[in-house]
């Protein structure tokens, strides 16, 4: 079954509530989502509100860690959940019990995985260009304001790291998708 982004959103804030709504089977859906604690987990809850623009449904059921919330996926009929690259791509046992499920911007745009392959072992290249926009979260570099402009160029000097070829590795390594396409070399 491959969404558009509307239904993954209709998902969590309860407006679809069974699969047979959208041509599956008869059967209820229950959402699952990470209940982010940390202060980079809530900036990634922060961007899922963005994109839904309503609250969560009471539906949703929320579970503490990324490996809980796909145990739960694995083990529910008519479960659904979103997680990001970086939390499941070392997740082999999980990922062979669960789908990663392509999604389209709308109606006549074109589906798009974040994988590159079936078994998500890396991430799609062309997921910048062609994933829906709303769907994919941006990480920023910030330093402290100050007037000597110390924390400033240590900022810079972090960012231009990053962006480096050396950076782009360690940003893949990681698990998050590099701006830039590196070469198989690299």
């Amino acid at each position: 079954m491959i969404f558009y982004k509307y239904s993954y959103v209709h998902f969590f804030t309860g407006k679809i509530t069974n699969w047979q709504e959208i041509g599956g089977p008869n059967l209820k859906i229950k959402p699952f989502k990470i209940k982010r604690q940390q202060y980079a987990d809530l900036v990634i809850d922060q961007n899922q509100q963005r994109i839904f623009k309503n609250p969560y449904g009471a539906n949703v059921q929320e579970i503490a860690r990324p490996t809980e919330v796909m145990n739960a996926v694995a083990k529910t009929p008519g479960s659904i959940s979103y997680i990001t690259f970086s939390e499941i791509k070392n997740q082999k046992n999980i990922k062979a019990q669960t789908r990663i499920l392509p999604i389209a911007e709308q109606l006549g745009f074109p589906y798009v995985s974040p994988c590159e392959d079936e078994e998500c072992k890396t991430y799609n290249k062309n997921v910048l260009t062609t994933y829906p926009k709303k769907l994919i979260g941006r990480i920023y570099v910030i330093a402290k304001d100050d007037k000597s402009e110390y924390h400033k160029k240590i900022g810079v000097a972090y960012a231009n790291m990053l962006l480096s070829d050396e950076g782009q590795k360690l940003v893949k390594e990681a698990g998050f998708v590099p701006l830039r396409v590196l070469s198989d070399s690299n």
